[in-house]
C-alpha cells in the first residue's frame, strides 16, 4: 500500500510540474511573434477548460490584447480578478496593471495595490521578479499621469483624474517613493505586522492592498486607509465556457507589458 501510495504521489507530482512547464512554453509562443502549432492550440485550450491558472492567466492577456479573440477588456479584468484571489502571483500583477492603465481607477487605490506587491514579493526568491516590476510600474504610472490628468480636464473624461491636484499627486508620488524604500530597507516586518492584525483578509487583493495602505502609511504622516478593491465583478459566464465558442487563432504579433 505504502509502494502504491509513492507512486500515486511520484506521478502527481511528476504531471504537475510537466503541465506547469508546458504551460510556460505554450506561453512563450503565444505571446512572442511565432504562430502556434494545432499541438500549442489544444493544450491552450483543454488547459483553460479545466481550469489551469496558468493558462487563465494567458486568456486573460490575450483577451485584454485582442489576440486570438475579439478584445474584451473587461473579461480578461474578471479573469486576473478571479486569479489574484486564488493568490496567483503573475494574475496579481496583470490586475495592477490594467488598473494602472484605467483613468476610472482611483489613483490611491492604484499606488497601494502597487505597494502591496512590491511588499508581498520582495522576500519571494520565486516572484521577486513581480516586487521589482511592480516598483518600475509604479514609477511609470506617476509618471504619465499628469499628462492624463490633462488630457482630462480638457476633454468630456469622467475620470475622478480630472480633480486631482497637483499637490495630492505629488504627495502621492512622494509617498510611493518613500515606501518602496521602506520595504527595500526596514519595513518588511512592520508590514507583515500590520496585516497580520487584521483578522478579516480572506480576500486576497484586499490583503494585498492592506500591505500597500501600512506601507504607504508608513511614509506618510497620517494613517490611510486602504482604498476599496477595484469594482470588477465576478464572472459566472466565462465565454470559453460555453458550447460553441468562437475558438480561432490569427497570427499573433504584439509587446506585452504582462506577466
Amino acid at each position: 500500500m505504502k509502494k502504491l501510495t509513492f507512486l500515486f504521489v511520484f506521478i502527481f507530482l511528476f504531471s504537475t510540474h510537466s503541465f506547469a512547464r508546458e504551460c510556460e512554453e505554450i506561453k512563450k509562443v503565444f505571446l512572442l511573434d511565432s504562430k502556434p502549432t494545432d499541438q500549442d492550440i489544444s493544450e491552450f485550450k483543454a488547459g483553460v477548460e479545466t481550469g489551469n491558472q496558468c493558462l487563465r492567466n494567458l486568456m486573460g492577456i490575450l483577451l485584454y490584447e485582442g489576440k486570438f479573440f475579439l478584445k474584451d477588456e473587461e473579461e480578461a479584468r474578471k479573469i486576473f480578478y478571479t486569479l489574484s484571489n486564488n493568490n496567483y502571483p503573475e494574475s496579481q500583477f496583470n490586475l495592477a496593471w490594467v488598473l494602472s492603465k484605467d483613468d476610472n481607477q482611483d489613483p490611491q487605490m492604484v499606488t497601494n495595490i502597487l505597494l502591496g506587491i512590491h511588499a508581498k514579493y520582495i522576500d519571494d526568491k520565486k516572484n521577486y521578479h513581480l516586487s521589482s516590476k511592480a516598483k518600475d510600474l509604479g514609477r511609470d504610472y506617476f509618471k504619465g499621469l499628469p499628462n492624463r490628468i490633462y488630457n482630462c480636464k480638457f476633454s468630456k473624461c469622467k475620470s475622478d483624474l480630472k480633480d486631482l491636484s497637483s499637490d495630492v499627486l505629488a504627495n502621492l508620488n512622494k509617498n510611493f517613493e518613500e515606501g518602496v524604500s521602506n520595504v527595500t530597507i526596514n519595513a518588511g516586518q512592520k508590514i507583515t505586522a500590520a496585516l497580520q492584525d487584521q483578522k478579516a483578509t480572506e480576500d486576497a487583493i484586499f490583503a494585498i492592498l492592506l500591505i500597500g495602505a501600512a506601507t504607504y502609511s508608513i511614509a506618510s504622516s497620517a494613517y490611510v486607509r486602504p482604498a476599496a478593491p477595484p469594482s470588477v465583478p465576478p464572472c459566472f459566464c466565462e465565454p470559453w465556457m460555453q458550447p460553441g465558442y468562437n475558438w480561432q487563432f490569427p497570427h499573433l504579433s504584439g509587446v506585452y507589458g504582462f506577466y
